[in-house]
């Protein structure tokens, strides 16, 4: 690998990368903030209907007839409902838009598109079904413990183990899209690739990888922060310098990656 076209490419690239990879980490946040808001919103506002709901007990143990009743609580109540099972449903629709959009972006920039239409076909459909799986895996790691905090770490380390080889073989795929092929020989050379050159292309991913999990805890963090309300700006500071400097370290590496496969 030539360093200095890494590095050559990184100076070349660097601020449009960097500024994408900033305005989809602020418009990300911006987004789970006010969907929390909204969830948060309509808790409390179940939370007032409960004096209703205590009379609509004491009222049909009263009663055998309810056809005079003013069934508008329960209403009110399943439609607050069903807002927020479709909120909850909404977080992964709109992380996987916001991540085709910026980071397809990001990609036809370094892969210096011009066409960017199929490009952009060949990166969303690819990233529907790496993040769909991801979220089915999640999902059910959850579900079986019932609970974020009770996950075993065997649990927690082999679902961790499924993430870094979906994405090993998604920047793969990410990686070879610089050539105008179709969508169905890229993901074959990417399994070809990415299993038969593995000793050699896991070595370069795995830094790559840590950085996106550092970056990405680091996001949370910091979302976190303004969740349970701790937010401030100096107590952020080093939050977003730190989160910054891994996007450049990132970017470099993504870098690094991609051309080690340009001759494949």
């Amino acid at each position: 690998m030539n360093l200095n076209k890494v590095n050559k490419t990184f100076k070349e690239k660097f601020f449009n990368l960097f500024m994408i990879d900033v305005v989809f980490a602020a418009v990300y946040l911006l987004f789970l903030i006010l969907v929390r808001l909204r969830i948060k919103s309509n808790l409390a506002a179940i939370g007032a209907l409960s004096p209703a709901l205590d009379q609509l007990g004491n009222f049909l143990k009263q009663t055998t007839t309810i056809i005079d009743y003013n069934f508008d609580v329960l209403n009110k109540i399943g439609t607050i409902q069903n807002e927020t099972t479709f909120l909850f449903y909404l977080i992964p629709i709109m992380t996987i838009i916001f991540w085709c959009v910026f980071q397809g972006w990001s990609w036809a920039i370094l892969h210096e598109k011009k066409n960017f239409k199929p490009f952009f076909v060949k990166f969303f459909g690819i990233s529907v079904i790496a993040f769909t799986f991801l979220f089915i895996l999640t999902s059910s790691t959850v579900l079986a413990a019932e609970s974020l905090f009770e996950i075993s770490p065997w649990t927690f380390l082999f679902d961790l183990l499924i993430y870094f080889f979906v994405f090993y073989l998604l920047y793969i795929f990410y990686a070879l899209m610089a050539k105008e092929e179709s969508f169905k020989s890229t993901l074959k050379k990417t399994l070809k690739i990415g299993f038969r050159k593995c000793f050699k292309l896991i070595p370069l991913f795995v830094p790559l990888f840590i950085l996106l999990v550092a970056a990405t805890f680091i996001f949370f963090s910091i979302y976190t922060s303004k969740v349970i309300g701790t937010f401030s700006f100096g107590g952020l500071v080093p939050w977003i310098v730190a989160f910054l400097i891994l996007v450049i370290a990132k970017i470099w590496y993504k870098i690094l990656f991609t051309l080690s496969l340009e001759n494949y």
